[in-house]
């Protein structure tokens, strides 16, 4: 919502201002503010951000495999 928040054109803000205001009462409110982050370039970037992450963990973890018993059982949630 940030990174939409300030991403977003004048009229794409306020429509995420307004929605995030809102109790979610139908999924069209979820599916309307989900348009929105996409178009703004909010889930894509999310999307590089949890890839990003999820290398430096994979990275952490080949550098510790030795020393922890259960590195390889953590792999398997990357």
């Amino acid at each position: 919502m940030i990174f939409g928040l300030s991403r977003a054109d004048e009229a794409n803000r306020n429509k995420l201002i307004d929605l995030q205001h809102i109790h979610f009462e139908s999924v069209s409110d979820t599916f309307r503010i989900r348009d929105l982050l996409f178009r703004c370039g909010a889930m894509y970037y999310t999307t590089i951000r949890i890839e990003m992450y999820r290398q430096q963990a994979s990275d952490i973890l080949l550098e510790v495999e030795d020393m922890l018993t259960g590195a390889a059982k953590l792999r398997l949630f990357l």
